[in-house]
């Protein structure tokens, strides 16, 4: 067993927190100002996983007042 696993566990916890608590996550607009519908699109392989939604503009990310 790795003895800084709790270290690490509680590191990502913690910056997940800060990141959600930081920023406001939301669905990107066009250029009516209508919210874009994602459509989640999988990655195949050894791990499938969902394809980053904010590398293709589907999301907007802003900072929190």
């Amino acid at each position: 067993m790795c003895p800084g696993r709790f270290f690490a566990d509680d590191s990502l916890w913690a910056a997940a927190a800060v990141i959600l608590s930081t920023f406001r996550f939301e669905k990107a607009k066009d250029a009516f100002g209508k919210e874009i519908e994602v459509e989640p699109v999988f990655r195949h392989g050894v791990v499938r996983r969902v394809r980053s939604f904010c590398q293709f503009g589907y999301c907007q990310l802003t900072g929190r007042n």
